[in-house]
This record gives structure tokens, C-alpha cells and sequence, in this order.
């Protein structure tokens, strides 16, 4: 378009320098063209924008379209993620549900975890173990082993006894005739037997288990063949008593199966056996009652293997023990000193002891030594390492006596009285 209103422009001019056309005309001319020039390239303008448009309206149709897609498709995504959500919180439920089922009906014993310093709540206090400052808890352990000792000793002592008895057995309902009387032991005596090498089966499997007594590692060999000892003299008696029964029943067995009569031959043969089985029944007693010997062996040297530790024990008649350390023993031997002022209405009380006022256990603090003037009981002061002292009124203690009193070993053990001189 633009040529060609170029080229009629050229014409029109060449026209004019020739004369042929009117100056109004040739302007009626341009006017016409510019008017035609601009309405083509409105057109043109207008056109293009119509052919974008055109363009982009299938663009925002398919990005509809896309959209559209991409909707259904979230919305399947979101629905196929619902579902297997649901899916995840069923099957996360069901297996809670079968965890807690598993615990219910397979309880599970688990370790003891100690939890760590940032497990710990900051709320709760731990309180830290306290060390003992009882000096008798020294002889605790030694002390328990020995009552562990004894009690095992107890019971072979008590089956074994029973033993005794059942050998002896008689009853009072014996037949008068002499082979049925006979007849009758062997019976007898066959069914005790019995029960005897049962019984004696379980003293040995007891004399295999007996918790060795607090014997230090630098014990002598006569106190450690104490404990061989017992266990040797409980066996030889066992073995003698089987051996009593074994003669006894062969010697009842002569008449009470005698089917031709008795003769003075069977009468003899079977009083000699008779009398035997009497003194191998004597040897297993003799054989028990030496285990009261090692037993005094024993605890003579616990006593002298404990002593450089400073415990020492105090055997009852049924071989229970008392434990003492060598500072009470030196406190119960100990005498109180006075002195008084010059009007006598005050004193100070004193004694020599190393023992502790108080001593702490498990977490607790007792006191434990302390001065008891009647139903009085009045506290102690240290005046150094090796003695205590207290100060009496005559006004607060009118008693004319009073004794310094130490509980601290679990037995209250009492010193020398202290006289006031009141």
C-alpha cells in the first residue's frame, strides 16, 4: 500500500511540473491519499490485533483446557492421597491395636535402663548414697556369712537326728513268738532302710551346698580343716549308720526266715550280728558328736583371724553370734571420771572412747552414744579423738548416778556408772 501511494505521488508530481493538473486539485489528491493511506493501515493495525487475539484466545483455551486436566487430575491425586491416608491411619491403628495386644498377652519383662543425665527431669533430686559411719559395719558381712553357716548346719543337724531316731525305732505291739517276733524287726528295720538311704541322699546334696563361713584369706590351716572336718564326720557317720542297718537286718533275717527250727548256732550267729550293728551305730554317733569339736575349733579361730581387723565375735550356746569391735570392748571396760565444782552443783562427766557420737546409715544420722541419768537422757561433746565429757546440773540431775550408754553395733552396751557427788 505504501508503494503505491508512493508511486501516484510521483505521478502526480510529474503531471504537475508538466502542466496537466491544478494546484487544487493536487492537493484534493494527497488529501485523498493520506485519507486512504491511514484507513489501510487502521485496517492493518486493527486486523493484526483481531489475528492476535484469534491467536491467543485458543492459547487461554487451552491453558482452560490444561487447567481443567490438571484440576481432575489434583483432585484424583488428592483423592487417590485421601484414600491412601485413610488407608495409612487404619492399617497405623490396626497395628497399635496388635502392638497392644502382643503386650497384653506376652508381657515382656525388660533391664532396668538408667536413665541419662538428659533423660533426668530437672525436678527430681537424686540423693547420693551415703557411706556408713558405723565402725561395727565392718563385721556385718562376716557376721551374715556366719548366721548363713550356722543355719545350713541346723537343718543337716535336725534330718540327721531324725535319722538317729528312726534307727532305734521299736513299738509296743511286738508278737510273743520268736520268729515272728523276728520277722517282724526284719520288716520293720527293711522299711527303714528305706528311708534312711533317702533321707542320707539329701543330708550329702545339703553337705555340698553349705555356704562357707567367714574365714579371711589369711586363715590358718586348723581353722580351715574345721570346716573340712564336719563335712568328713557327717559322711563317716552316714556311712556307719548304712552300715548298722545292713548287719542289723542280716541278723534278724537268721531266725525270722529259719524254716527248720532254731538252732543254738542261728541264735548265736544272729546275737553277734545283733551287737555289731549296735557298735557301728555307735561309730556314726561318735562320728556326729565330733563336728561339736571342729565347730569349737572354728569359731576359737575366727576369732583370732578376725582380730587384726577389729571384730570380733561372741558365740551363743546354739552357735548364734554376736559381733563387737575392739572399741566397744575397750568402752564397756572403761571408767567414767567426775569432777565437781567447789559448792558440788555442777560436774563434768568424761570417759575415754574413741567411738562416734552419731553415725550415719543409709542416709539417716542416729545418735547412738550418750549419757542416761534415770529416764534423763543428756548429749556428749567430744573433747578430741580419744574422749568425750559432759557437763550435769544438780538442779537438772538430782540423780546420784548415771551410765554412758553405746548402741551403735546393734546392741546396747553400757559402761562403768558415773557417781555425781550429789
Amino acid at each position: 500500500m505504501l508503494n503505491y501511494t508512493i508511486k501516484t505521488l510521483t505521478i502526480s508530481l510529474n503531471n504537475m511540473q508538466r502542466g496537466f493538473i491544478q494546484i487544487p486539485i493536487l492537493i484534493a489528491i494527497i488529501i485523498g491519499i493520506v485519507a486512504i493511506g491511514g484507513t489501510g493501515y487502521f485496517a492493518y493495525e486493527v486486523g493484526k490485533t483481531s489475528q492476535n487475539l484469534s491467536t491467543k484466545e485458543p492459547t487461554a483455551e487451552s491453558q482452560a483446557t490444561t487447567t481443567a486436566n490438571v484440576t481432575t487430575t489434583t483432585s484424583t491425586e488428592v483423592e487417590k492421597k485421601n484414600t491412601d491416608n485413610k488407608d495409612s491411619i487404619i492399617g497405623s491403628l490396626q497395628k497399635q491395636v496388635s502392638d497392644l495386644t502382643k503386650k497384653v498377652s506376652t508381657p515382656k519383662i525388660e533391664e532396668s535402663k538408667t536413665p541419662s543425665a538428659t533423660e533426668i527431669p530437672k525436678s527430681i533430686v537424686i540423693p547420693t548414697a551415703s557411706v556408713s559411719t558405723n565402725p561395727a559395719a565392718k563385721c556385718l558381712d562376716p557376721k551374715k556369712k556366719w548366721d548363713d553357716f550356722v543355719k545350713s548346719i541346723n537343718e543337716i543337724n535336725i534330718k540327721y537326728l531324725s535319722l538317729q531316731s528312726s534307727y532305734s525305732q521299736g513299738t509296743t505291739n511286738t508278737p510273743d513268738e520268736t520268729v515272728a517276733y523276728f520277722s517282724y524287726k526284719y520288716n520293720l528295720s527293711l522299711s527303714a532302710k528305706a528311708k534312711f538311704l533317702s533321707d542320707a541322699g539329701n543330708i550329702k546334696k545339703m553337705l555340698e551346698t553349705i555356704p562357707s563361713p567367714p574365714l579371711p584369706e589369711t586363715i590358718s590351716p586348723t581353722t580351715y580343716s574345721s570346716v573340712t572336718q564336719m563335712k568328713t564326720n557327717y559322711l563317716n557317720s552316714l556311712d556307719y549308720m548304712e552300715s548298722a542297718y545292713d548287719i542289723k537286718l542280716s541278723g534278724f533275717k537268721i531266725i525270722a526266715e529259719d524254716e527248720n527250727g532254731i538252732s543254738q548256732s542261728d541264735i548265736q550267729s544272729a546275737t553277734a550280728l545283733l551287737n555289731d550293728s549296735f557298735k557301728k551305730y555307735e561309730s556314726s554317733v561318735n562320728e556326729f558328736t565330733k563336728n561339736r569339736t571342729a565347730m569349737t575349733f572354728l569359731k576359737s579361730g575366727m576369732n583370732t583371724e578376725h582380730s587384726p581387723s577389729g571384730c570380733y565375735f561372741t558365740f551363743g550356746a546354739d552357735n548364734t553370734v554376736r559381733t563387737t569391735i575392739k572399741e566397744e570392748q575397750d568402752f564397756s571396760q572403761t571408767q567414767p571420771s567426775v569432777s565437781a565444782n567447789s559448792k558440788y552443783t555442777q560436774a563434768t562427766v568424761a570417759l575415754s572412747t574413741n567411738l562416734p557420737i552419731e553415725i550415719t546409715e543409709s542416709g539417716k544420722t542416729t545418735t547412738v552414744l550418750q549419757l542416761k541419768c534415770a529416764e534423763k537422757i543428756i548429749g556428749v561433746q567430744r573433747t578430741n579423738q580419744a574422749s568425750i565429757y559432759v557437763e550435769v546440773s544438780k538442779v537438772l540431775i538430782p540423780e546420784h548416778q548415771c551410765v554412758f550408754t553405746y548402741s551403735g553395733g546393734g546392741n546396747t552396751i553400757s559402761s562403768l556408772t558415773a557417781t555425781l557427788p550429789w
